[in-house]
Parts: C-alpha cells; sequence; structure tokens
C-alpha cells in the first residue's frame, strides 16, 4: 500500500500521472497496430497484385495459353509468385509446398492467403481465366511482417527506455525530496530544541540543495554568535549585579537594629526577589549554553514525593486540596536536580495562581515515555498566551498582583529542551491548567 506521505508530494504525483497516462496510450498503440495491420498489409498488396495478374490475364487472351506459360517459366524477376490449375490441377506453380489458407471474397476480385511450409505468408488474388483455367497470382508478405514485428519490438523496445527513464525520474526526484526532508527536519530539530550549535549535513554533491544548507548553516553560525553574544551579556550583568547586591543585603543587615520589623520585613523580601531573579537567569543561561547535564538514573517516585511534601503544606495554608497519584517504581535517566527544580517551579506557579479548589501532581510510565502532570483549579491561561508563558519575563495580567517575575516557566522550559523532552500546556482562562512534562525513555 503507497504510502499517503508519498503521493502528496506534487512532483511525485505528476510522474506517476505521466506514467500512466504514457502507459496506457502506449498500449493501446500497440493493440491498434495488431488489430489493423493485417487488414493494412491486404489494402497495400491488393493493387500491386492487381496490376500483375491483369498484365498475365492479358497476355492470355492475347497470345494464348502457351504464351502465358512460356510468359511463366521465363520471367527473369520473379517478384511474385504464381500458381496456375487447370481442373483444380496444379499445371505450374513458382512455390514448393504452398496450402492455401482462406478466401476473402469482395465486389472487384477474390484475395487468397497462402501458407508456404517454411511458415512464409503470401497475399494475392486468384481468378478464372476460362476453359478451366484458373491463374492466382501472391505476393510474399513476410518482409512486410517482418517490418511489422521489428516495429512492435521497436515500440516496445522504446516504452522500456521511457519507462526505466521515468523510474529514474521518479528515483531522482524521491533522492532530491529526502535531501530536502533531511534540511527541514533539522531545521525542525533545531528550532524545537533551540541547539544552535547543530549544522545541516552536506552531499558534498555541490548542488542546489548543498547550495541550500551552505547557506542556512552561514545563517546559523550568525544567528549563534548573536545569541552566545546577548547570553555572555546577560551572565556579565547577572554576574556583576549579584555581588554588588549582596553586600547591599550584608550592609542592610548590619542595620536591621535601627529599623522598623515591617521595613526590615519588606527590605529583606526586595533583596531576595532580586537574588532569585539574577538566580534564575543564570540557571537559565547556563542550561542553554549547552553544558553537560548530570545525568543519573533517579528515582522518579522519591523525587516527586520529595517535592509534594514541601509544597503540600504551603497549599493547604491557602485552603487548597493537595493530591499526589504516582505509577509504581518509575525511573529514568536525567538531570535529577534540573528536573525536581522544573516540577517545583510547575507546583509553585499552581499554588501562586489558584485562589480555590485543588492541585494534582501525577505521574504515569510506559515503555517509551514517562509523563509528570501538574494539574490545578487556578485563573488558567488564554490560549492565544501559552506560548507567551515560556518566554523570560512574561506575566499575565492577572498575575501582576503575585510575587514573581515571569522566570519559572521560562527556566522549565529550557530544563526540558535540555533533556529533549516536551512541554506541553493546556489551560483556558479560569478554567484551570494542565501542565505535562513528557520525557522519552531511552535504553
Amino acid at each position: 500500500m503507497m504510502n499517503s506521505r508519498f503521493i502528496k508530494h506534487l512532483s511525485l504525483r505528476i510522474v506517476l500521472i505521466y506514467v500512466c497516462i504514457f502507459v496506457f496510450m502506449t498500449a493501446s498503440i500497440i493493440l491498434i497496430i495488431d488489430a489493423t495491420s493485417r487488414k493494412q498489409t491486404a489494402s497495400f498488396v491488393q493493387p500491386i497484385v492487381e496490376t500483375k495478374i491483369n498484365v498475365l490475364t492479358e497476355a492470355y487472351k492475347t497470345a494464348g495459353y502457351e504464351k502465358l506459360l512460356h510468359i511463366l517459366a521465363f520471367r527473369k524477376r520473379k517478384t511474385f509468385d504464381v500458381i496456375l490449375k487447370k481442373n483444380d490441377e496444379v499445371i505450374y506453380t513458382s512455390l514448393t509446398q504452398a496450402r492455401q489458407i482462406h478466401k476473402k471474397h469482395n465486389k472487384d476480385s477474390n484475395l487468397v492467403f497462402y501458407k508456404e511450409s517454411n511458415y512464409s505468408d503470401y497475399i494475392g488474388i486468384a481468378r478464372d481465366l476460362g476453359e478451366d483455367l484458373n491463374l492466382t497470382v501472391l505476393l510474399n508478405v513476410e518482409l512486410l511482417e517482418e517490418q511489422r514485428d521489428f516495429a512492435h519490438v521497436m515500440a516496445k523496445v522504446c516504452i522500456g527506455i521511457s519507462i526505466l527513464g521515468l523510474l529514474l525520474i521518479g528515483l531522482l526526484i524521491q533522492t532530491l525530496r529526502q535531501r530536502l526532508h533531511f534540511v527541514n527536519q533539522s531545521l525542525a530539530n533545531i528550532v524545537k530544541f533551540s541547539s544552535l550549535d547543530q549544522r545541516i549535513g552536506r552531499a558534498g554533491s555541490e548542488d542546489e540543495i548543498d547550495e541550500l544548507s551552505k547557506n542556512i548553516n552561514e545563517v546559523l553560525d550568525h544567528i549563534e554568535a548573536l545569541a552566545n553574544k546577548k547570553q555572555l551579556m546577560a551572565n556579565n550583568i547577572a554576574h556583576d549585579l549579584r555581588t554588588p547586591l549582596t553586600r547591599v543585603s550584608n550592609t542592610v543587615n548590619s542595620h536591621f537594629k535601627n529599623l522598623s520589623l515591617k521595613a526590615q520585613e519588606e527590605i529583606t523580601q526586595q533583596i531576595d526577589n532580586m537574588l532569585e531573579i539574577f538566580d534564575s537567569i543564570l540557571r537559565i543561561s547556563k542550561i542553554d549554553s549547552k553544558q553537560p547535564l548530570k545525568l543519573e538514573t533517579s528515582d522518579i517516585n522519591q523525587m516527586l514525593e520529595d517535592a509534594f511534601e514541601f509544597y503540600a503544606p504551603l497549599a493547604e495554608s491557602k485552603g487548597l486540596s493537595a493530591e499526589i497519584n504516582l505509577a509504581p517504581n518509575m525511573s529514568m535517566i536525567c538531570d535529577k536536580g534540573l528536573v525536581c527544580q522544573a516540577v517545583a517551579n510547575c507546583l509553585d506557579n499552581a499554588i501562586k495562581y489558584t485562589e480555590s479548589g485543588s492541585i494534582m501532581l501525577k505521574a504515569e510510565q510506559n515503555n517509551d515515555n514517562l509523563a509528570i502532570k501538574i494539574i490545578d483549579t487556578g485563573i488558567g491561561i488564554p490560549q492565544d498566551k501559552i506560548d507567551d508563558v515560556l518566554q523570560p519575563f512574561f506575566r499575565l495580567d492577572e498575575a501582576r498582583t503575585s510575587s514573581g517575575v515571569g522566570l519559572g516557566l521560562s527556566l522549565v522550559n529550557s530544563i526540558i529542551k535540555a533533556h529533549n523532552a516536551d512541554l506541553t500546556i493546556k489551560s483556558n482562562q479560569n478554567a484551570g491548567t494542565i501542565i505535562q512534562l513528557s520525557f522519552a525513555l531511552k535504553s
């Protein structure tokens, strides 16, 4: 069964349609040639034979029977074969062992068809001369038949060559399609996993597709250089600002005794928020820089239970019910610290933006996939903003009354991409949110 993906490509559809039309037309032509060739041969031979038999008939009428025999016996060019019968007995013939196949009667003359012992075919005309004499003039059409057969063979050879050519064209198109698919798939993976360090391979043929790959790689080089420059700048800013901020924090702490308790709490909260921002920026920058992950076989059940035990009291303090539902004996190879951070951020967001109802941490595993879900009944996310919430520093208008700067889900997104996993968000405004972290299991 032909793959539907194969036939949806325009170039391949055109080739297939052309092949079908070509084969149909060629087969029709061959059938028509076979059906009409004998009739056309007879039509071609008849006037030639009629001319010859008219000459012999005229000689008989003019000079008599003896003259006719003399003419037949001493012919210089034996282009035609002749059979002369008297009372149905052959008295002269230039054929060795010929037998009549059938006669075809028409208004003007009798067409006769003979076959000799060597399988040569003859077409001619039989005519009664009177006095019980019957004259048959025949023309050997074996050569014409051979020419017709040769034409058939050549037609079949041309068909074979054409079909072979079409197959080669189809193979070429399929090869080009596969190479273009490889380029598209490579670009899709680069976009999906933000792998700016990857490049598109080249076949070395120096054709248009190689040229396209080269140009795309040059664009990726430029984008990677800009991204690295931006990342380096962010790292430097975060490092340079974090150090003096820490000094300010230490200085303020040393003078806390001169401030009111409310002022102390507000200053401490603001400084902690700023330090958290810089820590998140540095963490995201480190992950996006493709530094090696600390991969190990991790007990996912234990990790999720620890995270849930930490956040469940916070949910209950807001009057929310907290539930956990884990499949048994789950494990996978991952950077346990980063995955735990991603789950913690999702739980923190779920609690922060849910005023009533519940939150749930759920996980299940099959042979190919491990899925972690964080489900809440909170304010939700508008459909047109789901992609935006994964960007750094983006916050919904409804979320601006809560603490935070919009780096939580951005960090989660970076962690998931670093594991070549998938992050999906299903949400509607005021209808809750389901965040799913899907990890492909590798042997």
